[in-house]
């Protein structure tokens, strides 16, 4: 069997661009027999999570990727500043370009989640971009592929007829990255509309690889599973681009860009079979390993040369009394056998400063007048929640379970929801970036799907299916207990939309494409309520966005972080 892994992979976190899911890409490449899989969607490392367990699941190896964009001048521009009054700009400059990173280890880890990370909060418009110098400052641990047809290097060779201003690129490139962390990447999707200039273009990397000594890499753009996704992931850019099927000259990637098979790849190039090989050495050089043992919060500063368990202590000591009197402390009494119990409990754990955190930011707002809600949740069973004025709600009137909250025999992360005044709740994150350092915290991201209601719209409008019969197609989609009714379920259990889909051609097609659409990514949005305060720059850990409205937000919902 030919070995060869595929670097260069879309999923649906390329959002409305990739039509495959994380899990159904892990299960596609093991089921192929590769040993490895990268995944490097489009400017973000929103599927990074989710791509580790899923391979995990397979026993395949994960390698951790983005595509990213790159301009060839300060970032911190909106456009190049040396076309300022050029006629028609200079065409053979791409804004945006592409470029294909994986991380090697735990530093190129780092270091990627930080260029993606700067992406966002400093370089963005349009896209997040980076320039030469963030790639430098970050190139530790990294690899990086010249991507596709919208890559540098591609498009130096599409706009000369010479190889001088692509060998200018590589040795820009080649400053940054090293001979060794260089790939010229190539791809041919034959059956597209960029075919021919793919082999073109095939053909002088081949050419500057001589020239330059930097090896090539094969790789396929993959935005899809399987051949039989194609017609669907059309559909799915229809929605991205507000397009119909029937409109000429939409978006179209073509019919060869799912993820094929080894032997396929060899297909393509069989005079090269090193291209394939070098697939496998970069996948050997690529252990990144991210784990969730331990957590990384901040050490909270007490006062007087006090530990964190020392201050909580007197903290929750203070709080019993003006809670239950002086006497409540007394040797012996319920109330102190309660709070000796939590407070080991918290000890053990390693969470003393988690609760000193959330005691110091609820005792500054309510300080400030910032209304505080009373508790809800587990935590309304905790003594020392209570005398921290965390809660205030007495769990020993209620019969209320500390181990609801925190069970001593499984050890996780404590959950205190809290609610603040919605007008001021900006205020209380401001004071906790102020205290923690502004790179220390960043909100929880969260991920729309396209579920059944919205993918039966989506899908009907690009298929030009009169309004009508789609709004009355949709009705026939219940919401059961808040949740949307997934497609194959319907067509299992409410006769009415079963008839509607035999009885009609139309709406059978509809329905067919919609139910490959649905469950699908459709964009990034923010937590209601998730805060991450973390022991030092959050992209230490993970990549960060940036979305209206927001300052920094979390690439990942909060099963990412917690």
């Amino acid at each position: 069997m030919t070995d060869f892994t595929h670097l260069h992979v879309h999923s649906d976190f390329s959002f409305l661009d990739g039509g495959a899911t994380v899990a159904g890409l892990a299960k596609r490449a093991a089921d192929l027999g590769m040993g490895s899989l990268a995944l490097t969607d489009h400017g973000n490392m929103c599927g990074i999570v989710d791509h580790v367990r899923e391979c995990g699941k397979q026993g395949i190896k994960p390698i951790v990727g983005c595509e990213i964009y790159v301009v060839p001048y300060d970032m911190h521009e909106k456009r190049n500043p040396d076309l300022d009054g050029a006629p028609g700009g200079d065409r053979t400059v791409k804004e945006n370009a592409h470029l294909v990173l994986l991380a090697e280890n735990e530093i190129g880890y780092r270091n990627l989640c930080k260029v993606v990370s700067k992406g966002f909060t400093e370089g963005f418009y349009r896209k997040p971009r980076v320039d030469y110098e963030t790639l430098s400052n970050h190139r530790e641990g990294l690899i990086a592929l010249t991507a596709c047809l919208g890559g540098e290097i591609p498009q130096a060779i599409m706009h000369s007829k010479d190889n001088k201003p692509a060998l200018c690129k590589i040795d820009e490139y080649l400053n940054i990255f090293g001979q060794e962390n260089l790939f010229l990447e190539v791809q041919a999707h034959r059956d597209s509309r960029t075919g021919e200039l793919e082999d073109l273009v095939s053909t002088r990397m081949f050419e500057l690889a001589q020239k330059s000594g930097v090896r090539v890499a094969l790789t396929n753009d993959s935005h899809y599973l399987n051949p039989t996704d194609y017609d669907a992931h059309n559909a799915l850019l229809c929605i991205n681009t507000g397009r119909k099927l029937a409109d000429e000259n939409r978006l179209d990637y073509g019919p060869d860009f799912y993820l094929k098979s080894p032997d396929e790849m060899l297909a393509l190039f069989p005079n090269n079979p090193e291209i394939l090989r070098h697939t496998v050495e970069i996948a050997e050089r690529c252990n990144v390993q991210l784990t969730n043992e331990g957590y990384h919060l901040p050490s909270f500063d007490c006062p007087d040369g006090l530990t964190d368990k020392q201050y909580l202590r007197k903290l929750c000591e203070q709080g019993v009394r003006e809670r239950y009197g002086d006497g409540a402390l007394a040797e012996g009494t319920p109330i102190r056998e309660r709070l000796e119990f939590e407070l080991n409990v918290i000890e053990n754990m390693g969470f003393n400063s988690y609760f000193l955190i959330v005691w110091d930011f609820i005792k500054w707002s309510k300080d400030r007048g910032i209304p505080v809600g009373p508790g809800r949740g587990s935590a309304a069973g905790a003594i020392v929640a209570y005398s921290l004025g965390i809660t205030n709600l007495d769990p020993l009137k209620y019969n209320l379970l500390f181990e609801r909250f925190l069970n001593p025999d499984r050890i996780s992360m404590p959950d205190i929801d809290i609610d603040f005044c919605v007008e001021r709740r900006g205020e209380v994150i401001e004071y906790v970036r102020k205290k923690y350092g502004e790179e220390c915290v960043c909100q929880i991201g969260t991920f729309g799907k396209l579920l059944a209601r919205a993918a039966i719209k989506d899908t009907g409008r690009v298929l030009d299916v009169p309004l009508k019969k789609v709004n009355e197609l949709t009705k026939l989609v219940p919401v059961m207990q808040g949740k949307v009714k997934p497609l194959a379920k319907c067509l299992e259990e409410e006769p009415d939309f079963r008839a509607a889909y035999d009885g009609d051609t139309e709406i059978k097609n509809l329905v067919d494409k919609a139910m490959k659409l649905e469950g699908l990514n459709r964009g990034t949005g923010v937590h209601a309520a998730g805060v991450v305060i973390a022991d030092r720059d959050v992209t230490n850990y993970l990549p960060l966005m940036r979305q209206e409205g927001t300052d920094k937000d979390a690439q990942g919902n909060k099963t990412y972080v917690i």
